[in-house]
């Protein structure tokens, strides 16, 4: 895939029929695409107008909102395109590199994982410092350099941005939702970890195990963005509590609705008042 010339293709049909450049992209995280409701003004587009590859994984919509916030025109992608449903890599970042195109500066990413930390317990969230990558796969090893990107020889070392994350969390918390911060553990999935690979990443000193972020916050950073990352804890990860189900999962997700709307309604001016211009 060539994925500046689909990036290119999708950002101007997505400026096209929205009217408007998009400031800030938001990835919504696993049963929460209703919460892009906080948007006015909203204008829909299909993934399948996009050129993304429709998700399979439940309680995801496959399409892009934008919409206002605060005076913020914002582009919230409501479904996830990952590996784990048989995905290649770059179909899983393009939406990512589709928002950067956009004109988006940053990237407020959501996922969902497992916690590891006892003070993190299901139904809060966390923000991101860091991750380690656990699936013994680079996504951006499929990008040639020269190939409408900039190199893919990049230091990550700034990959979740420091100061925008601060500010962030601050706001958050300042809203009334407990943001703490951490590490997180990513797997490729679909199925989830086993104990053993828990203690191994527990003494890393990760914070959560997931398999949804990797190639959207790598893609996205590859094609310009800040990004600031935060997940919803679903439930403890393997070897802590009892086995995953994913049917609760998801029901805690819907009932932390109200809390995933404070953060966007907080971090989102936030976002667009620290941003840079996108670099890719």
């Amino acid at each position: 895939m060539d994925t500046r010339a689909a990036a290119d293709r999708a950002a101007d049909i997505i400026r096209e029929r929205a009217g408007r450049r998009p400031a800030v992209g938001l990835i919504c995280g696993t049963g929460f695409a209703p919460c892009t409701d906080v948007l006015t003004d909203r204008v829909t587009i299909p993934f399948e107008d996009l050129g993304f590859r429709p998700s399979a994984i439940p309680d995801h919509v496959n399409e892009l909102d934008v919409g206002e916030l605060d005076g913020v025109t914002v582009a919230a992608v409501k479904a996830k395109v990952l590996p784990c449903d048989d995905a290649t890599w770059q179909e899983s970042g393009l939406p990512a590199r589709s928002l950067a195109r956009a004109g988006c500066a940053t990237l407020l990413y959501s996922a969902n994982s497992g916690s590891m930390r006892e003070d993190v317990p299901p139904g809060t969230f966390l923000a991101f410092t860091d991750h380690i990558n656990f699936s013994g796969f680079n996504p951006l090893s499929v990008e040639r350099h020269g190939h409408g990107w900039g190199t893919p020889y990049l230091s990550l070392a700034e990959l979740y941005e420091a100061v925008l994350t601060e500010l962030v969390v601050a706001a958050v918390v300042a809203a009334g939702v407990p943001l703490p911060t951490g590490v997180g553990g990513y797997w490729a999935g679909p199925c989830f970890e086993t104990p053993a690979e828990i203690r191994l990443a527990q003494m890393a000193g990760c914070s959560i195990s997931s398999n949804s972020f990797l190639p959207e916050v790598m893609a996205g950073y590859h094609a310009g963005m800040q990004v600031v990352a935060f997940t919803f804890v679903s439930t403890m990860s393997a070897g802590i509590g009892p086995p995953i189900d994913l049917g609760p999962v998801l029901d805690l997700t819907h009932k932390a609705h109200a809390d995933y709307r404070g953060i966007l309604r907080a971090a989102i001016p936030v976002l667009a008042a620290g941003a840079e211009e996108p670099h890719g």
